[in-house]
């Protein structure tokens, strides 16, 4: 594990659970945290626990707010910063792109490309639930390697089922 805290109002904790590759996980809470524009090379999955964030991606301005999903698709820039004045606290899923695009491709039984989202916020509180349910498990630890697999596997299925569309073409 590891763990870096700014103050008290500013925490954050990363890390790695063994058995789940291509997983890094996030949980934080940020008051004066303003992230300038970057990328990931993995997709950004998470929910937001309380207060809300707002961030700049795919053109277009986003609040996510308690309960509401936040994401972003590999190498698409964002930037993030609070949406009021107590901030946000969310829990995040670092995600490498294989294992969505091997989640769509088992979902559809077929070959799938990288699934994409065109919003960088999601509400859907079942799917949100999931997210934060899977999350405080896997810190909590306890879980077997093959629950641990099946539950994000059916988490990310159901995200790209319900959520995911086609990249779209480059102009």
């Amino acid at each position: 594990m590891i763990a870096a805290g700014a103050s008290n109002n500013e925490q954050a904790k990363a890390w790695r659970v063994a058995g789940l590759d291509g997983v890094e996980m996030l949980h934080a809470q940020y008051v004066r945290q303003n992230f300038s524009r970057h990328f990931h090379r993995r997709y950004a999955l998470g929910v937001v626990e309380k207060g809300g964030m707002r961030f700049k991606y795919l053109g277009r301005e986003h609040l996510a707010i308690s309960g509401q999903i936040n994401l972003c698709v590999p190498a698409e820039t964002h930037d993030g910063h609070a949406a009021g004045g107590e901030g946000w606290q969310y829990r995040m899923f670092y995600l490498e792109p294989e294992l969505l695009r091997d989640a769509a491709s088992q979902a559809a039984d077929r070959a799938m490309d990288y699934p994409f989202f065109n919003s960088g916020v999601i509400v859907d509180p079942d799917l949100a639930g999931n997210i934060w349910a899977l999350h405080t498990a896997l810190e909590a630890g306890g879980l077997g390697l093959l629950e641990m697999q099946a539950r994000l596997l059916a988490l990310l299925a159901a995200l790209i089922s319900r959520h995911g569309q086609d990249r779209p073409r480059a102009r």
